[in-house]
């Protein structure tokens, strides 16, 4: 081998053998489809990951809001929780709607009452919960805003089927664990 700088003689340098170049080219092409493999199976991992945060899913847990330091929790019924469906079996929502409502409070516990008179039991979507704040029950939602307050009327605003609801101002509460 000739020392750096200096140029070998003629003839002295031959090219590899055609099937040393051939294996040489065989592991880089090799180790270039690896890492794409790699690569695509590193973007799938995050993309499925990023629909599953976005997406949720409908069976998980769902908790209600905390409420503030000033407000006194008070009792509302709310779903049971609930077992994940068989295979095949879709979850669906009765989209009647329910008829218009006013809340109050009893005691320590939250009442509805048809406009048209006469008490119903409303069963919410788990999550939901009920506060009283500045002297008024307040039904929260599970992200913490306010669904209604002690006599405001609902009105074409709940979806469900009989006393139980499972759309509220749009959004549908799939049942939850």
């Amino acid at each position: 081998m000739a020392p750096r700088g200096v140029r070998a003689p003629a003839g002295r340098l031959r090219p590899a053998p055609a099937s040393k170049t051939a294996a040489f080219a065989s592991g880089r092409d090799q180790r270039k489809v690896a890492c794409s493999m790699r690569t695509l199976v590193l973007a799938a991992l995050v993309t499925a990951l990023v629909l599953g945060a976005c997406a949720g899913s409908p069976w998980s847990p769902r908790t209600p809001a905390p409420p503030p330091t000033d407000a006194t929790t008070l009792m509302l019924a709310t779903a049971q929780p609930a077992e994940p469906l068989g295979a095949g079996v879709e979850w669906g929502c009765a989209d009647a709607l329910i008829g218009d409502v006013r809340v109050l409070r009893d005691e320590s516990a939250v009442a509805f009452e048809w406009v048209s008179g006469g008490q119903v039991g409303l069963v919410w979507p788990r999550g939901f919960s009920a506060w009283l704040r500045d002297g008024e029950a307040e039904i929260i939602a599970p992200d913490g805003s306010r669904v209604a307050r002690e006599g405001d009327v609902i009105r074409e605003r709940l979806v469900g089927g009989g006393s139980e609801i499972c759309g509220v101002d749009g959004v549908l509460y799939p049942p939850a664990s």
